[in-house]
């Protein structure tokens, strides 16, 4: 039997080497493609969701009557509504950081979950809002309007609340340690709380589970800024 001569079988050894090198380099080109394309839609992604914020931070500009408004989930970092008509409006999830809603009428709004941080709800209207598992660490609530709000789980930490009303609040599991308040918290009358409530003064006090959520009394809201 007639054995291939030895260039006969480099040539054949080439042919098979530069035959993986252009299929190799064939897939390569075809990830690349593919990894460009799914680059440029997250990027048209990105830039639609850019527009779409930007057209709904110029629709709560633009309009004074936002009543029960769905902003749930969205980004209103550091957006300027002050003294906007947000009755009922949902916040949920939203990202409110840095927001001013100064003065605004947020009565029965909800805020469950929603990133407040350092936001000025400085004179808001908030009889009935939900606040529950809001973080609003360093936020502004000077003379804020709290009165029957749900503050469960809601992490105030540092927050300002000078003459806010908290009457009728219900703040079990809320943690308001080094928040900075009244000499006598007056607006505090009648708060509700939980064991696991910290109060301004970084202390939690006694109350019983079968009984919670327990009242502050009057007489106690000096007595738990101490």
């Amino acid at each position: 039997m007639l054995r291939p001569a030895w260039g006969e079988a480099g040539a054949r050894a080439d042919v098979g080497v530069a035959l993986i090198t252009a299929t190799v380099i064939s897939l390569a080109v075809f990830v690349l493609q593919i990894l460009d394309e799914n680059r440029l839609q997250r990027d048209d992604s990105r830039r639609q969701d850019e527009l779409s914020n930007q057209a709904l931070r110029l629709q709560l500009g633009i309009s004074s009557e936002l009543k029960n408004m769905d902003l749930h989930g969205q980004d209103l970092r550091a957006i300027n509504l002050p003294q906007k008509h947000l009755e009922a409006a949902d916040f949920s999830q939203a990202d409110l950081s840095d927001a001013n809603l100064e003065g605004a009428h947020l009565e029965n709004a909800s805020f469950f979950g929603a990133n407040l941080q350092r936001a000025n709800l400085r004179d808001a209207h908030l009889e009935h809002a939900d606040l529950r598992n809001v973080d609003g660490t360093e936020m502004l609530l000077d003379r804020a309007h709290l009165a029957v709000a749900k503050m469960n789980g809601a992490q105030l930490m540092n927050a300002e609340l000078y003459d806010a009303d908290f009457q009728y609040v219900n703040a079990s599991g809320a943690n308001l340690k080094g928040a900075r308040v009244d000499t006598r918290w007056k607006g505090a009358v009648r708060l509700r709380y939980d064991r696991d409530t910290v109060f301004p003064n970084g202390r939690s006090y006694p109350c019983p589970p079968a009984q919670a959520p327990c009242i502050l009394p009057d007489k106690a809201s000096q007595s738990r800024r101490r």
